[in-house]
């Protein structure tokens, strides 16, 4: 509607603007025309009329212009003083939206505390429900065996510790030993160095052989290396040996098998807990849901005491009652008296998501529905009356949904009959077609989150609409729902009825009946369509009622309780199986890793013992060959000796300590073998035993911490109806302190609509009063130019004509220049005020097709011969020309001079008509501005 206006206001000033335009080209054209009329002499009885013709005119205007002079310095101190009301109103607007603002955020924080109370409540609440004497006990007992855990894993890790110690002992023992044993060996070492020495001095000194000697000392290093290697590896086999037997026995000893079975076990427990808790869970939903229906169709019924309709009513007129069975197009005639929308208070405060309904908003908005339904009925004489059931709302919200799947507006597509056929086959319903809907659709999606005063206004519409306005859809809403159809007569069927809203526009009314006409599968309806009757009643929610809904919602607190503590004690369960389970892992993980290692340290000290083996064979195969070498060349070095009986015996003496050295050595070499085997095994005792510790530590760890579980537990159970109290007390104080939250904010918003409104009027009439100043400052430029033409006129007038000199070709173009002026600024304030006009004032469009002649000449004028009215035709056939782009030369006769007077005059009086048009126009811009 807006936009059209817009249109039109557009377009009536483009029209405004042209026609000044015109009348300043007239104004223009006809005094140029009388530029090239001769000049000759004017009668002077004429002038003198005209002179006090324009005297008066001139009088006149200047009592007008001091009038809208007096009239613009008002509108001007009321445009001053309407400028400070309005700027005030607009700081005590802007200071309410800030106090709105606040009072909102104030709103929000007490709404999450109260949910965060209500949650702290709801967990209290299954603490002390699950805090029974029975589940206390069995938390002390559980207590005290971890704390019989505790005790005996501190025993066994301070035995493990002491093991540990005594291991370390005997290893630091062992070090010891091996030490003493090898510095024995690195002296025996040197020994045999000395005396090999001393022997090969004394050899040298009996002469022998040089090469022989060479060859003998050699083969004797070789023999002492190759002894050294086979000591040396003999050792190392002993070592190897040991370890690698060690090992085996470590390896065998790490019992993967229970570690894992302790692990399966715990897994096992944890799945059946999980199982447990999921189950838990559900019935705890299941319970949880159950008790907020319970409560919120307590709440509806209690806020239903009164009136369900809340005062609405639609009404057939008693004609249209008596007779539209019979010719159901009688609705036309609009409803009855008493036809009304009401809602309550509380309904405007109440907000639900139309789309997303709970049960029991459904069921009152449906109930709503079927008690002007029902009346409606009534009135027409029909018995069947509409029920809301739980499996009517069921369907018209899977209806619902199908439609938002398809993305259907009815507006635009009518019934979305699959979607409607889908919902019915669900049902067991009979599904090739729509016999079920009727429907209300809008030309845009609405916003589905609203009160429930905005969803009873949106019913209320609909079916009023579909009552009073349904010729174009040939009376099929009307009839429907009036229950007209040929099966409604039959006084045991019934309409299962419920109301559903979608997300894109759509108000759905859907009316199942119970003739067996539309049930295709019997069984799968009678399963899945509860037909109990739901109905709130129309004068609202009974005792009975209210007293039943106390007790279901009795039973489902009770239920969800039990399923509360059901659901804690099984989640309690899985956190201990679940801590056990992790120790059994780790556990086992450990074992694992150290049979893996031990497995790994076999096949490498394996490889090593044979690596070992192989050396020592080449070793003693080298000694065999280095011995039977030197056996050789000593028999050689005899033969070659030509020492003395006396060095040769000291050289006997000489290779006889050798060998006594030698034996040392070899002793040192196995002592020092047997004490780094005893070292290595003493060692690896340590590490036994430090494994041992550690596991036993561990076990203590674990111990320890469901201990604490244990003590944590007790202590909630414990202190369960204490914390209970503190957290209902908390939720009282958040209740309190959002109910005060909410009537701040419904104070704040009642203020800032108050002041928003003062405002908004301030403003409109500041642009009022700012636009009537405007007008008159333009009347009064328009009255300022008029009083200056007709000065032009009167100074005219007053001047005598008798010569042809007083009136010439120089004094008309100055003329007709004023005149081109004034049309100008005429033009240029028709503009201006079209600029004004887009900003929001209507213009009155003018049909009216502007005249100019010349009688306002021949007013002034009256006492002209014969031959100047003559002239004036001729003058007027000059303005018509120009009006319609013609401009030619006047056609001058034997009168010229009268031709000259009038064309003087009529350029001014042409002035004069178009200021006298733009005061008309200011006239009608005046009037359609208010």
């Amino acid at each position: 509607m807006k936009k059209g206006f817009s249109t039109m206001k557009n377009e009536k000033v483009s029209t405004l603007i042209k026609k000044v335009a015109v009348t300043a080209a007239v104004v223009t054209a006809g005094t140029a025309a009388t530029t090239t009329a001769h000049a000759d002499t004017v009668s002077t009885a004429s002038s003198t009329s005209a002179t006090a013709a324009s005297q008066k005119a001139v009088n006149d205007t200047k009592q007008n212009l001091s009038k809208a002079q007096t009239q613009t310095a008002t509108a001007a101190s009321e445009v001053a003083k309407q400028q400070a009301t309005t700027d005030k109103a607009k700081e005590a607007a802007a200071s309410a939206s800030s106090n709105l603002e606040q009072a909102s955020a104030a709103k929000s924080t007490a709404t999450a505390a109260v949910s965060s109370a209500a949650s702290a409540v709801s967990t209290a609440q299954t603490t002390k429900d699950t805090a029974t004497a029975e589940n206390i006990s069995k938390a002390q007992s559980e207590v005290s065996n971890a704390a019989k855990t505790v005790t005996s894993s501190s025993a066994a890790a301070s035995s493990a510790a002491a093991a540990t110690k005594e291991a370390q002992t005997n290893a630091d023992s062992a070090q010891s030993s091996a030490t003493t044993a090898s510095n024995a060996e690195s002296s025996a070492k040197a020994d045999v160095a000395s005396a090999s020495s001393q022997l090969e001095s004394d050899q040298n000194k009996a002469g022998v052989d040089s090469q022989t000697a060479s060859q003998i000392t050699d083969t004797q290093s070789q023999i002492s290396s190759a002894s050294s290697s086979q000591a040396s590896l003999t050792s190392d086999k002993a070592k190897a040996e040991a370890d690698l037997s060690d090992a085996q026995s470590k390896a065998s000893s790490i019992d993967t098998d229970s570690a894992n079975a302790a692990v399966s076990s715990a897994q096992s427990a944890v799945n059946s807990d999980n199982s447990a808790v999921a189950a838990a869970s559900s019935s705890k939903t299941a319970a949880d849901k159950a008790k907020t229906d319970a409560q919120t169709t307590l709440d509806t019924l209690k806020n239903s005491q009164g009136s369900i309709t809340g005062g609405s009513n639609i009404t057939l007129t008693s004609t249209e009652a008596s007779s539209v069975k019979q010719t159901p197009s009688i609705v036309d005639n609009g409803a009855g008296s008493g036809t009304t929308f009401a809602a309550s208070a509380a309904d405007k405060t109440t907000t639900i998501d139309a789309n997303n309904m709970t049960t029991a908003q459904a069921t009152e908005l449906s109930s709503y529905a079927a008690a002007l339904l029902n009346k409606l009925r009534e009135q027409a004489g029909v018995t069947v009356k509409v029920k809301v059931t739980d499996g009517a709302i069921n369907f018209a919200k899977q209806v619902a949904t199908n439609y938002n799947s398809d993305k259907w507006s009815g507006y635009d597509s009518g019934h979305d009959v699959s979607a409607i056929e889908k919902a019915a086959d669900n049902y067991g319903l009979a599904d090739t077609g729509n016999y079920y809907e009727d429907l209300e659709s809008y030309d845009a999606a609405f916003d589905t989150t609203m009160t429930m005063y905005d969803a009873k206004k949106y019913i209320y519409d609909a079916i009023y609409e579909m009552m009073f306005d349904d010729s174009s859809s040939s009376y099929g809403h009307t009839i429907s729902l009036l229950g007209l159809n040929a099966n409604h007569y039959n006084a045991s069927s019934i309409d299962y009825f419920a109301v559903s809203f979608d997300k894109y526009g759509n108000i759905h009314f859907e009316l199942v009946n119970s003739n067996t006409t539309y049930v295709k599968d019997s069984t799968k309806f009678a399963e899945t369509f509860d037909t109990t009757d739901k109905t709130i009643s129309a004068t609202g929610a009974t005792a009975t009622q209210i007293a039943a809904a106390q007790t279901a919602l009795d039973n489902a607190t009770t239920a969800d309780n039990t399923a509360s503590a059901a659901y804690t004690a099984a989640v309690n369960k899985l956190n201990t199986d679940t801590a056990t389970l992790t120790a059994a892992k780790t556990n086992a993980a450990t074992v694992t890793a150290q049979k893996t290692a031990a497995e790994n340290t076999v096949t490498t000290l394996q490889n090593k013992l044979n690596s070992i083996n192989n050396q020592l064979t080449t070793v003693n195969n080298t000694l065999a060959t280095l011995n039977t070498k030197l056996a050789t060349l000593k028999a050689k070095a005899a033969s070659e000796q030509t020492a003395s009986q006396e060095l040769q015996a000291k050289i006997a003496a000489d290779q006889s300590v050798l060998e006594q050295k030698q034996a040392v050595y070899t002793a040192a070499q196995a002592a020092t073998v047997k004490a780094t085997a005893a070292l290595t095994a003493a060692k690896q005792k340590v590490a036994t035993a430090v494994a041992a510790q550690t596991a036993a530590e561990t076990a203590l760890t674990t111990a320890k911490t469901k201990l604490a579980a244990a003590q944590a537990n007790l202590a909630q159970l414990t202190n369960a109806a204490a914390n209970l109290q503190a957290a209902q007390t908390a939720y009282q104080t958040a209740l309190a302190q959002l109910a005060a939250a909410n009537q701040a904010y419904t104070v704040a918003k009642s203020e800032y609509d108050s002041q928003q409104a003062v405002y908004t009027q301030a403003a409109q009439k500041l642009t009022s009063a700012q636009q009537q100043l405007q007008t008159l400052q333009l009347q009064e430029k328009a009255l300022q130019q008029k009083l200056a033409v007709e000065s032009a006129v009167d100074t005219a007038a007053e001047t005598p004509t008798t010569s042809a000199s007083h009136i010439t070709g120089a004094t008309n173009q100055q003329t007709a220049a004023a005149a081109t002026s004034t049309a100008k600024n005429v033009t240029d304030k028709a503009k201006a005020i079209s600029a004004t006009d887009q900003q929001g004032t209507l213009v009155k469009p003018t049909t009216e097709v502007m005249k100019l002649s010349s009688a306002h000449g021949v007013t002034e004028a009256n006492t002209k011969k014969a031959s100047d009215t003559r002239a004036t035709s001729a003058a007027a056939q000059t303005v018509k020309q120009a009006a319609l782009g013609e401009v030619t030369l006047p056609q001058t006769g034997d009168n010229q001079a009268a031709s000259r007077e009038v064309s003087f005059f009529g350029s001014l009086l042409l002035t004069l008509a178009s200021i006298l048009f733009s005061l008309d126009f200011l006239r009608k811009y005046k009037h359609f501005s208010k």
